[in-house]
């Protein structure tokens, strides 16, 4: 049983994933990745949010990161914010987000058993400055 655990903490300390490990005495241990996080905040459809927002989710059962993207297409083809972190939230730095502006973000959690799909996507749209 040691020697599982050894090899299950190497694993989960070199971010490997899915796992299978097949040996005589454990056959066919699968671990599923974690499932979807689910978002906080900033709640959906927000509006008049700062150009600095911080943005939370609560992580799964098994989750032991997160990765979070940031886009101004729902799509997701223009990326503005992609970051992978231990944390559940995290604080966008300045200069990267625009005034009276939509965005779009998601997150996923990952885990022993690799990355879970993407958790629902929510909008904001930043508030308008007038110089």
């Amino acid at each position: 049983m040691k020697y599982l655990i050894l090899i299950i903490s190497v694993i989960f300390l070199t971010g490997c994933g899915p796992i299978s490990i097949d040996w005589p005495e454990y056959p066919n241990i699968n671990i599923p990745p974690p499932d979807p996080p689910q978002l906080l905040t900033l709640p959906n459809a927000d509006t008049n949010v700062s150009l600095t927002p911080e943005f939370s989710w609560i992580k799964a059962f098994g989750s032991t990161g997160s990765h979070i993207q940031v886009a101004d297409y729902s799509s997701y083809q223009n990326i503005i914010f992609d970051s992978e972190i231990y944390e559940n939230s995290i604080i966008i730095p300045e200069h990267l987000l625009k005034p009276d502006t939509y965005y779009y973000w998601r997150v996923s959690n990952s885990g022993i058993g690799g990355y879970s799909n993407w958790s629902l996507t929510f909008w904001f749209k930043t508030k308008i400055i007038i110089n």
